[in-house]
Formats: C-alpha cells, sequence, structure tokens
C-alpha cells in the first residue's frame, strides 16, 4: 500500500475515532435530554392538603310530607299523609380544610346555598266541603361534614356526611263551602343530616372542578303534625387550595 493510501486510510480512521468519541458523547448526554420537564407533560402529583374556598351550583328534589292536615288548615279536613314535591335550583359557597395521608384525604366542610325549591298542592275532603291550596318552598340550606376520600393523582374521590339544615317557608289557605276562610304560614330552619359522595379534579395544584350529590333529611313539629322533608341535590363547583 502506497504512502498516499496509507494516509487516507489513517485520515478516515481520525474521522471515525472522532465520531464515535462524539456519538458516545451525545448518548451520554442524551438521557438528560430525554427526560427532562416537557411543556406538554400533565399535572404533577396532586396534595390535597390544606385549606380551600369554593362556589357551587345545582338543583334538585325535594320532598315534604306531614301526616295530618286537619289542625294546619280546618278541622275538617282530614287528608293524611299529605306529600310534596318541590324543585328548583340553588347555589352557594363552601370552605374546608384537607389532610393528606399517603392516598387518604380527609378533613372538615361547610357550606351555605341559597336558592329556591318550591311545590304546591291542592286537597280537599272527600264531600267537598273544605279545601285547602298549600304552597311550600325552601330557599337555603347549610351544611357541616366530614370527607373522607381516596386520591388517585389528579382525582379524588370521596364520601361525605354530617349535619344539615334548611330554611323552609310555608303557607295555606283553607275554604269551606259555609264560607269559613282560614289561613296559615310558616318560616323556620328545620335541622337534619347529610349524606353524599362527590368528586374533584385538580386542574392546577391550586384549582380543582368538583361534582357532587348530597342526601338530607330534615323533620320538625308544626302545631301538633310531624313535618318531613327530604332533599336530592345535585351540584358542580369549583375550589381554590391556599
Amino acid at each position: 500500500m502506497g504512502f498516499a493510501m496509507k494516509g487516507t486510510v489513517s485520515a478516515c480512521l481520525v474521522i471515525l475515532s472522532c465520531g464515535s468519541a462524539l456519538g458516545a458523547d451525545l448518548l451520554r448526554k442524551g438521557p438528560s435530554i430525554i427526560t427532562g420537564p416537557s411543556a406538554l407533560s400533565s399535572v404533577p402529583a396532586s396534595n390535597w392538603s390544606g385549606f380551600y374556598l369554593g362556589a357551587n351550583a345545582g338543583g334538585g328534589m325535594s320532598y315534604v310530607g306531614t301526616q295530618t292536615l286537619a289542625e294546619i288548615v280546618d278541622q275538617r279536613l282530614v287528608a293524611t299523609k299529605l306529600n310534596m314535591d318541590r324543585t328548583g335550583a340553588m347555589g352557594g359557597l363552601q370552605a374546608g380544610f384537607a389532610l393528606q395521608s399517603g392516598a387518604i384525604v380527609y378533613g372538615l366542610e361547610g357550606d351555605i346555598g341559597f336558592g329556591a325549591l318550591r311545590g304546591s298542592l291542592n286537597v280537599a275532603t272527600s264531600d267537598r266541603s273544605a279545601s285547602a291550596h298549600m304552597k311550600s318552598s325552601i330557599t337555603s340550606l347549610g351544611t357541616v361534614r366530614g370527607r373522607v376520600g381516596y386520591a388517585f393523582d389528579n382525582i379524588l374521590l370521596y364520601g361525605t356526611g354530617g349535619f344539615a339544615t334548611v330554611y323552609h317557608e310555608g303557607k295555606a289557605v283553607g275554604t269551606t263551602t259555609a264560607g269559613v276562610n282560614t289561613a296559615g304560614a310558616l318560616r323556620e330552619w328545620v335541622p337534619g343530616w347529610t349524606l353524599g359522595v362527590g368528586s374533584e379534579y385538580a386542574l392546577t395544584s391550586n384549582v380543582s372542578l368538583k361534582l357532587e350529590y348530597l342526601y338530607a333529611r330534615m323533620s320538625n313539629k308544626v302545631l301538633t303534625q310531624s313535618v318531613t322533608h327530604s332533599l336530592n341535590l345535585l351540584r358542580a363547583g369549583v375550589n381554590y387550595r391556599f
């Protein structure tokens, strides 16, 4: 092999050696580029601990039942097991505090809601000698509840339960064929309890969206009558964690 050929081979070997060294260097540096943060990466593992404030809105159906209407409207009106459905929308604010241990998240939440779940009902005696028109509405709802849930990174599923109270407004107007008219009205807070389930989805480390279902049951006395209120409420909302 001539001197020129040997020089050419040597030059090629040097270039190949440099290329191999450069390739090895890039491979060594590659992982730091590949595994580095990406602008398109998903939301990091969420921490559900801390104080939060939020707002919610939704709608529901409420039921009210009494043993008898006799002493509320007219002594001749003896309809028993009087039932009425109320529907409407309600929205409000919530605040709470949560602690997280592993995937378990637990805490306390309170909320107050305003709106109107309304219903009305006409009743009459079997002989049509007396009749009555009733209206009933729930205009406020307040709860103080415990929450226990399980976190799947930025998704939280939870159950909740505790104290509930509603502000109830009722009115009844009764008439008889003899021309006797009677009327009654009441406005009061009615205490009870609530149970429910819900979920939250963390958009960022501070902001989450929620969807929640609550069932609440309250009871009180109106004159000598036992009145029962039940409420089914579905609402969506947003929370901000500090």
